[in-house]
């Protein structure tokens, strides 16, 4: 420094310009920090509300789920042992003749409703025309196990025509509401009433069944159910 009187003072210009911009990029940091978690309470506001909704439907599905699956499996096995195993078995055909009748009366029309109503686009007319066309397939259905009710007959074991197609038009109509509930975003409405619908079922079958009803008791509660 000696021999060169200027440079302290150089150096003191360029150490106070190096803290000075130190200081603004310190503090444009610190502004962006404070912008940033700004919008991310914004951003994970809907975020965790979203989340808490997804967790409290998911716990209202499951929840049901396991308590109708419970009273389910407790009333079977009281059917089982009460009706014994040819009204049971019958009970099972019957289920298996609707099922197979609800192939041809529902032929993809909920799934078809659920995608167009989940849109957000015509609802209404859409669930309009599921409602028609379930009804125009379900008489087609129905029409032809009233055709063929002395085979419908002898393959169940006990005169269940009428039964049998009662059953087919609930279940195209459970199936159409079902359908509308989830297109509309509804699952956990959807998940309680079917919930309920087994619960009521069960209780349905097991009050006609004390009472004295053996097979059109099963298949009166299911229709209640």
């Amino acid at each position: 420094f000696h021999y060169f009187p200027a440079l302290p003072g150089l150096l003191y210009r360029f150490d106070e310009s190096l803290r000075r911009d130190y200081l603004s990029r310190f503090l444009n940091y610190q502004r962006f920090l404070i912008e940033w978690c700004r919008k991310g309470n914004e951003v994970t506001g809907p975020i965790k509300t979203s989340t808490m909704r997804l967790g409290q439907v998911t716990a209202v599905h499951f929840g049901s789920k396991v308590f109708a699956s419970l009273l389910g499996f407790s009333a079977t096995v009281y059917f089982a042992r009460v009706l014994g195993a040819t009204i049971l078995g019958q009970y099972a055909l019957v289920l298996t003749t609707v099922t197979w009748a609800a192939v041809l009366g529902e032929i993809g029309i909920g799934s078809a409703i659920k995608k167009r109503v989940s849109e957000g686009r015509d609802r209404r007319q859409f669930l309009g025309a599921g409602v028609v066309l379930i009804s125009v397939t379900g008489a087609f259905a129905g029409i032809l196990i009233v055709i063929f009710r002395e085979q419908v007959n002898a393959y169940v074991g006990s005169r269940v025509t009428e039964l049998v197609v009662v059953i087919l038009f609930t279940a195209l109509y459970q199936s159409y509401v079902s359908a509308s509930l989830e297109g509309n975003n509804l699952v956990h409405i959807h998940a309680i009433f079917a919930s309920g619908g087994q619960i009521l079922r069960a209780i349905a079958q097991f009050m006609l069944v004390v009472i004295g009803f053996g097979l059109s008791g099963m298949l009166g509660g299911y229709v209640i159910g």
